[in-house]
């Protein structure tokens, strides 16, 4: 199961009346990783292994449902501009620091 390992650099939230549509992605992405988490744990500790494949499905269950909130925050923030690619990031750090990063210029 692919993992966009966003919500693995959020912080911890609380729900209040309010949030952005972008914020309760974010929190419902933190929580299924945490329930990733947790299923996985009861997997690895377990030593019945009818119980450890339950917890190994309910876990890859909980990874879906990430991926698919972290693809929907994606989205959202495409669709405001707020995501580009690391290449166009590098580009426009490369072209504002020419002068440093080649004192000839050949950068």
């Amino acid at each position: 199961m692919p993992d966009l390992k966003r919500s693995d650099y959020l912080v911890d939230m609380e729900y209040e009346p309010g949030l952005s549509y972008a914020d309760i992605l974010r929190l419902a992405a933190k929580r299924e990783e945490k329930a990733f988490k947790l299923y996985n744990d009861f997997s690895e500790k377990t030593g019945n292994e009818a119980h450890k494949k339950l917890f190994q499905a309910l876990s890859q269950e909980e990874a879906k449902h990430k991926l698919k909130l972290e693809t929907m925050l994606d989205d959202n923030m495409a669709d405001k501009g707020l995501v580009f690619t690391v290449r166009r990031a590098l580009a426009k750090i490369s072209d504002e620091n020419k002068c440093a990063l080649s004192p000839c210029g050949i950068l």
